[in-house]
């Protein structure tokens, strides 16, 4: 099992369903990463990806107000 704590820059994550009956149809990763190429490799050594059936895309988040903290 991939030791999920042992990654501090994945700050919160979890499965996506379209709706609470349906089943999961992905997932959501909020990391704090300086590079996108971070970012990549964290994807590709994540065991769950296998690149053969899943595929990723990476956005930024603009957080709406800049000068307050979030805490995840």
């Amino acid at each position: 099992m991939w030791p999920m704590r042992a990654h501090a820059e994945l700050r919160i994550g979890g499965g996506l369903k379209p709706d609470p009956d349906l089943p999961f149809c992905g997932a959501l990763w909020v990391v704090e990463l300086d590079r996108k190429a971070q970012v990549e490799d964290l994807i590709q050594r994540d065991p769950f990806y296998c690149p053969q059936y899943r595929t990723y895309e990476i956005f930024t988040w603009g957080k709406i107000l800049e000068d307050q903290t979030a805490v995840l």
